[in-house]
């Protein structure tokens, strides 16, 4: 697949980000739009063209779902978060009956058929919207005469969807509008997301607030509902997907009791909520993958079936009369597990922003990125001779450079980026593992947009105010400097050892009267070692 530059291209002038923005691009093997999406920190790209397929989410620099090798390859139910309808996984024998009618599709899982009509036909998209908090992308599919999808489901309706993406993650809400219908529409809808494994499976737990599971035979409900107590099924209380593999449907979900893939590794979660109507969910955790999937239904498996046979509760199908229209929503939040408050630092990006529209620096310059120890450094002073940029703002963690990077690191093309962060993250509880992560997690993403970028990370400072804490400090030191080996491109620069006195403590005269905070003294130390390390200036 082609590479979307345009996300890079729109901020060569170091323009800052919006905070939300939609654009779109061509595909140049397949000639498929793409248009991808962005609020805050999340990203998202969907084609229409195969299925209004949402196949990457992107969160804080963290591709979540599992991504096709090739945009030809997307159309289907293998990759990125594809639409199931009208029939949600599996159809006994491929067909069923409705009032009287019966109902024949394709078989393309032995004699049954699976995952409906929708996820590789093109769809037509209506709408598109910005505003300050969320980018909209409304999409429909015409039942018509002359369609594919039709021949197979010969029932004259409008399936709607309208994904939105926020900072705090995605949604989609379906709408199956038969007001100009004549005849009953029986349907469930489905997501089916691919989801990535963050970290390792054993630290991978799923929690499943169902109230039943439904027994089946070949993947195929019987339409017993059994109590999920005492049986291997039963993840209400939250369980690691280690060892637990299934592929089975859940019934009794509510809207008030979301689904959570909490990511333990990583720090993060993905809560998985919806609306009333999607009252059955199916999950399939298989060995040996990098990913597993949460499908939120608003049916069961083989509902129509189920339906037929009187198990109208058991089945949920969903019937759209004519002259109404459906809806329904689900909800993929991501947050930090944490509990990190990525707002208070708002008010701070924004100044950034003003400021750098009103005089914008120019591209392949040095910029500096992190806590307070950045923010007070007079680097006009301190590197007379070269372009930096000072995007230091006081109070942060590694996490916070992380997550605001495509805003204030990102556009500005930096030839080379130094960082100080991770003596706030040890102060507030982190553990060694956790800076390291994230600061990975950092390189990671500068690389993926410009892969050319020095990264030069400053070593956690030993300090007089913080010196308790500072065997911690000096163990997320040696992880980032055993990283930074791996990658010429990573440079470690340890201003702790030539902080220490003879004693082995911090000196007191790199300090302000806080104990925390550099004197000019400090400042001069930092500088001598920083200097070296970066690129001559032109």
């Amino acid at each position: 697949m082609r590479q979307l530059f345009g996300f890079l291209l729109l901020f060569a002038t170091a323009a800052p980000l919006s905070a939300a923005e939609i654009h779109d691009d061509i595909d140049a093997d397949t000639g498929w739009q793409v248009i991808t999406a962005q609020a805050g920190q999340t990203k998202i790209r969907v084609v229409p063209a195969a299925g209004f397929n949402v196949f990457s989410i992107e969160h804080a620099g963290r591709e979540l779902l599992k991504t096709p090798p090739a945009l030809a390859d997307l159309p289907g139910v293998s990759y990125g978060v594809p639409l199931l309808y009208p029939s949600p996984n599996r159809v006994r024998n491929a067909q069923f009956t409705f009032d009287g009618k019966t109902y024949h599709f394709d078989a393309n899982d032995g004699t049954n058929f699976i995952h409906g009509l929708v996820h590789n036909v093109p769809w037509t998209v209506r709408r598109t919207e910005v505003d300050a908090h969320q980018a909209v992308i409304e999409a429909e599919l015409v039942f018509a005469p002359g369609t594919k999808h039709y021949a197979a489901f010969p029932l004259e309706h409008t399936l709607r969807v309208t994904v939105t993406v926020r900072p705090e993650g995605v949604s989609w809400k379906y709408e199956v509008d038969n007001t100009h219908g004549k005849s009953k529409v029986p349907f469930g809808f489905a997501l089916h997301p691919w989801i990535l494994y963050q970290g390792e499976r054993k630290n991978t737990f799923l929690t499943i607030p169902a109230t039943q599971w439904m027994e089946a035979e070949n993947l195929l409900p019987t339409g017993k509902l059994v109590d999920l107590e005492g049986t291997p099924f039963d993840a209400r209380a939250a369980k690691s997907l280690e060892g637990f593999v299934i592929d089975d449907v859940y019934s009794g979900m509510q809207s008030d009791h979301p689904t959570v893939a909490d990511f333990r590794d990583e720090g993060i979660q993905l809560s998985l909520d919806a609306s009333d109507d999607f009252t059955h969910l199916v999950v399939y955790t298989p060995e040996n993958k990098n990913w597993f999937c949460v499908e939120n239904q608003t049916c069961s498996t083989d509902a129509h079936n189920l339906y037929q046979q009187g198990l109208k509760a058991e089945s949920h199908l969903l019937v759209a009369e004519p002259g109404e229209t459906l809806s329904g929503t689900v909800n993929y939040r991501i947050r930090d597990a944490r509990g990190h408050k990525f707002s208070r630092w708002e008010k701070a990006i924004r100044k950034f922003e003003a400021q750098d529209r009103q005089h914008p620096p120019a591209a392949g310059g040095t910029l500096f990125v992190g806590s307070s120890s950045i923010r007070f450094w007079d680097l006009p002073k301190y590197f007379p001779d070269r372009p930096v940029v000072n995007h230091g703002f006081g109070g942060s963690q590694m996490i916070d450079s992380l997550y605001f990077a495509d805003r204030i690191v990102l556009p500005y093309q930096p030839r080379t980026i130094v960082v100080y962060a991770g003596d706030n993250d040890i102060a507030g509880g982190q553990s060694p593992e956790t800076v390291a992560k994230d600061f990975q997690r950092f390189a990671r993403k500068i690389h993926a947009a410009l892969p050319e970028t020095k990264i030069v990370y400053i070593a956690i400072k030993p300090s007089l105010r913080r010196w308790n804490l500072y065997e911690q400090m000096a163990k997320a030191n040696d992880l980032i400097a055993a990283f930074a080996e791996t990658d010429e491109r990573i440079t470690y620069a340890d201003i702790a050892t030539p902080m220490l006195n003879e004693q082995g403590t911090p000196k007191p005269e790199l300090f302000i009267k806080d104990g925390l905070h550099l004197s000019p003294a400090g400042y001069e130390l930092w500088t001598s070692v920083i200097e070296p390390l970066l690129p001559r200036a032109n």
